[in-house]
This record gives structure tokens, sequence and C-alpha cells, in this order.
């Protein structure tokens, strides 16, 4: 058996009004800092990786449970449960939406990738519904 290489970056993201430090796998607020776990900041970060684009279960398997399907399949609704909570009890303005039998969908008001220097601000009310209606086509 061979153990598999993850490929975290170490590059911090931000969305919203929150910055994705994954050196100390913090999300820090205007008002405070949040340390997650390990599989909820590395779904997270999937997720913002991958922001206003389809992620699948299967996707979420193999990068954050290394494709481990028996233990991935539950964990990924109660991972993503767990995130919106969080999201949620700590006022952030960002949001899973579960696409039925394809996969969540990220979204938040806005997106960067700091240390690339890019910044992208995005309604989000409108690249939702342009997303989703994208999706069906």
């Amino acid at each position: 058996m061979h153990a598999k290489v993850i490929n975290l970056t170490t590059e911090k993201r931000a969305f919203a009004n929150c910055i994705l430090d994954p050196m100390y796998q913090t999300i820090s607020t205007p008002d405070k800092i949040i340390r997650l776990r390990a599989k909820l900041f590395s779904v997270l970060c999937c997720l913002v990786d991958n922001q206003n684009r389809l992620v699948t279960r299967e996707q979420l398997i193999e990068e954050c449970w290394y494709g481990n399907n028996y233990t991935g399949l539950k964990a990924v609704t109660h991972t993503v449960c767990h995130l919106r909570k969080m999201l949620k009890q700590q006022k952030i303005e960002a949001s899973i939406i579960t696409l039925t039998k394809q996969g969540y969908l990220f979204t938040s008001l806005e997106a960067h990738l700091m240390d690339r220097g890019l910044s992208i601000a995005i309604c989000q009310n409108e690249l939702t519904k342009h997303t989703l209606n994208n999706l069906f086509e």
C-alpha cells in the first residue's frame, strides 16, 4: 500500500470577509480567528478553490479522504453540514448549495487568490443563477 501525498497549497485564499490560511488551518474574519479540524478545512479549501463550480462528492472523497469511499460517503455529508453551521454561526456571507445527485456549489460575495494578486468580485445571486442555469443546459 502506497501513501498518497496531498498537494495542499500554502497559498492564502479570501472569500466574503474571510481569509483562509492553510498554514494554520484557520479562517480569519474581521472579528476573530477560527481554527478548523483538518477534514473541515480541507473540504472548505476544495470548495473555495472551485468556487462557483460544481464539486462532486467523488471529487471531495478523492481529495479529502484519499479515495476512501467507505468512510468518505457519509463523511462528506456530515462535513458539509458542519461547514454550513459554522458559516451561519460566524455570519460569513458564503453558502454551500447542494445540487441533488451531482455535488456541491460554493458561493460567496468575493473570491481572491491572494498570493497571485487575483481579485474577483462577484454578485452572488446573479452568478449563482447563471452557474445553475449553465449546469442544467
